[in-house]
């Protein structure tokens, strides 16, 4: 099963993709009444096909684009007030390979969870129309607002992943960079205990730390598996499931979503239906966070959906507000003549930039300090002991909410690529 989530743009007048897994690694842009995902934009109705090329509202030009094969489908719309502001849809039902109205009735209630994540985007283009005080104001009440609301927002959700996968108990962990540890943000049954472990240790460590799903049958069998969580609450773990909550634009886990002991006769155990599922889950988990300011560390991303996708082709850098590197573009990886973005992600500017070049360290500081964007033309060296370099349009740029930063772009183009 794989999820596809469109927000309706006011300015282009398109769906557009915010939360996409499996083959769509490219943002789908679509007119607002196209195919399935149109016809329930525009009418505010639920829709189900399981066989979608005989359903006269199916459109396959996505289809042959991406070169996926799309069997069945269900889309639900995602309302914001009385007013519809996009829809999401999964493909291609899990083992039973049909939708159901009951199906239908899950997604619609999940959403109904979710509904608050998704004011953010609008709320913020909302504030930057009017003026200064306006914007300090409206952005006082949507954080206290998304303080109050976002937790219990999340708990319901993560309910709702128990109901859909049939589990005795949900847990939502949440990555600290600093500190390298996971934190349960939300949990069922932890009775306000604050509970963290190491990201690279256990079996939620392991499912970050290799961003790959963990399917355990017997937890206490797998030498991974931290016994002394379940002598400290008193609760039995027979099944654990793990999934990575997936960053949107760079694909790199932010948390992990695990749920405990699959429910049923006997020793039930959790599928491979079950692990598809969660993985689809875990996308719309992170729609949800990445849509709100609650989770400080997360709010880079928001921009980075907005502005960084159109800059893919370009030499792209981000740093968060610290000057540590959170983003690489292909096109960056190929002007400083990297192996991989992993290079880079984690280390300063500084050390990045400092020795090779100083001009493109200065800029971004700059433009931190003086809150503006900072040009200039310069020779780009990859690295130190270059001797030739190449010139390139230098664009240094603040991101910020409300007047506060919250990160930096830096952006190489070609010398004749003035815009």
């Amino acid at each position: 099963m794989l999820c596809r989530l469109f927000l309706y743009d006011q300015e282009s007048d398109l769906l557009v993709s915010r939360c996409i897994s499996g083959p769509f690694s490219q943002p789908l842009c679509l007119p607002r009444s196209s195919g399935v995902a149109g016809f329930v934009f525009t009418t505010g109705e639920s829709y189900f096909a399981n066989d979608a090329y005989g359903d006269a509202h199916f459109n396959p030009t996505v289809d042959r684009q991406t070169k996926f094969s799309t069997r069945s489908l269900l889309a639900v719309p995602i309302r914001r007030g009385d007013n519809v502001a996009g829809c999401i849809e999964l493909l291609n039902s899990g083992a039973e390979g049909c939708y159901s109205a009951e199906d239908l009735a899950l997604v619609r209630r999940l959403l109904d969870r979710m509904a608050v994540g998704f004011t953010g985007a609008a709320v913020h283009r909302g504030i930057a129309a009017h003026s200064q005080a306006e914007a300090d104001a409206l952005t006082r009440v949507v954080r206290r607002d998304k303080a109050k609301h976002i937790a219990p927002v999340v708990r319901d959700l993560m309910s709702t992943v128990s109901t859909l996968l049939k589990a005795e108990r949900c847990t939502l962990f949440l990555h600290d960079p600093i500190r390298r540890i996971l934190w349960a943000f939300v949990g069922s049954g932890l009775d306000g205990a604050r509970l963290e472990i190491s990201d690279a240790s256990g079996l939620a460590g392991a499912c970050f730390s290799n961003n790959v799903v963990v399917n355990i049958r017997d937890a206490y069998a797998d030498p991974r598996f931290n016994q002394q969580v379940d002598r400290g609450t008193g609760f039995k773990t027979t099944s654990i499931l793990c999934a990575p909550i997936p960053h949107m634009l760079t694909g790199r886990p932010v948390g992990v979503v695990q749920v405990l002991n699959k429910l049923g006769s006997g020793a039930a155990q959790f599928t491979k239906a079950d692990e598809q599922r969660i993985q689809s889950l875990c996308h719309m988990v992170s729609s949800t966070l990445l849509a709100s300011e609650y989770v400080e560390d997360l709010i880079v991303s928001v921009f980075l959906n907005d502005v960084v996708e159109r800059r893919l082709a370009e030499g792209t850098v981000m740093f968060d507000t610290s000057e540590k590197c959170v983003a690489v573009s292909s096109g960056a990886v190929d002007i400083f003549f990297l192996e991989s973005e992993n290079q880079w992600i984690g280390q300063k500017a500084e050390k990045l930039l400092g020795a090779t070049n100083p001009q493109l360290l200065t800029a971004l500081t700059d433009a931190q300090r003086s809150r503006e964007e900072q040009d200039l033309v310069v020779l780009v060296y990859p690295y130190v002991g270059e001797a030739e370099g190449e010139v390139r349009v230098v664009r240094a740029m603040p991101f910020q909410v409300a007047g506060v930063i919250v990160g930096l772009l830096l952006i190489l183009l070609p010398d004749n690529s003035r815009d």
